[in-house]
């Protein structure tokens, strides 16, 4: 039986969710209008991480399915003032006068400042910015309505709603961040992550070549790896969640605590060469990293084989079993499905 969603998403577990779209009966629309659906997606996907309190610390959009890596920022809305909630809203649902015209200027503000007013308004349209459901529905809605109008038809485009799994802990991030970066590289499109289009890592990616950071990636250990600051200043311009975390100087609110831009993305690589079948040794440099984290690596190369392995069932994802015991006391069940994800 489908468990409800409003079981399955505590904020006091964890604020990430892997998120996943299917579009109907595995068509590959996503394909067929590849430049003008695809980049929908990812444009609209960077407008709305920009005005709900959601942030998106990775992405890929397939031909048939997309993946989202979501952070729920509950503090950030509720710092909102009523009225930046209220112009928060106006920019999702632009109000219109009695003639059906989108109000602007002094109309539009007029507006914002008497909806600021209404006290229960402005909650229930706080609380919608943290909803990751009216996240999808203000993606997914107009896509179907576009998609529809080229094709000449109606009816649903997406199958369901989407399917969201909790991430509990720091392992469980850095595996499933991995594994959605590699989702194009493990489906055959393309043989390199950053070759694939409309994912996080190749805007992460592109985005260290215009800041002029592989020359520090040639040099690993001399300098990238004890000291991440140019990684960070590079990753600060884009809209994505920033990989490392330095929210402790008060300048950003990132992924990872102590693991720089450069870093993942050797994980990412080393990640990318395991083969689903046999065992594979992971580069001195991966082993290193991993070691720095505090994670064995034997077990961080068996963690990501699995999550490739079957399909995606269960509501949690975990590394560590005292989390999950945690949540499944907290819902009164004796235990709660881990995605995959059982420790070594």
């Amino acid at each position: 039986m489908t468990t409800a969603r409003r079981k399955t998403v505590n904020y006091n577990d964890t604020h990430w969710f892997h998120c996943i779209s299917k579009i109907a009966r595995g068509l590959t629309i996503l394909d067929r209008y590849e430049k003008q659906l695809k980049k929908r997606i990812e444009s609209e996907t960077r407008r709305l991480s920009k005005i709900f309190a959601i942030g998106v610390g990775g992405h890929a959009i397939l031909g048939n399915h997309f993946h989202f890596l979501l952070r729920v920022d509950l503090e950030k809305a509720q710092a909102w003032s009523a009225h930046e909630v209220v112009s928060r809203w106006a920019q999702l649902c632009p109000p219109k006068n009695k003639k059906r015209e989108t109000l602007k200027g002094h109309e539009l503000d007029f507006w914002i400042d008497e909806k600021a007013k209404d006290l229960a308004f402005v909650e229930e349209r706080r609380s919608r910015l943290t909803d990751m459901g009216w996240f999808h529905r203000f993606l997914k809605q107009p896509l179907s309505a576009f998609v529809n109008k080229l094709d000449a038809c109606t009816g649903t485009l997406f199958q369901g709603r989407y399917k969201s799994i909790a991430v509990l802990g720091f392992q469980a991030l850095l595996n499933v961040a991995i594994y959605i970066d590699l989702n194009p590289v493990a489906a055959g499109i393309v043989d390199l992550p950053e070759k694939a289009e409309f994912t996080s890592f190749r805007l992460r990616f592109e985005n260290a070549v215009r800041s002029n950071l592989f020359p520090e990636m040639a040099d690993r250990f001399n300098r990238c790896l004890v000291d991440g600051i140019g990684c960070f200043k590079a990753e600060s311009s884009l809209w994505l969640i920033s990989i490392e975390n330095r929210s402790e100087d008060g300048s950003c609110d990132g992924m990872f605590d102590g693991l720089s831009l450069i870093q993942y993305m050797i994980l990412v690589d080393e990640a990318g060469r395991l083969p689903r079948e046999g065992k594979a040794s992971i580069s001195s440099e991966a082993t290193e990293i991993l070691r720095r984290m505090g994670i064995e690596h034997s077990k961080w190369r068996k963690q990501q084989l699995k999550l490739g392995l079957v399909p995606m069932r269960g509501h949690y994802y975990a590394t560590d079993r005292e989390v999950l015991r945690r949540v499944a006391e907290r819902e009164g069940k004796r235990c709660v499905v881990n995605l995959n994800g059982s420790p070594c």
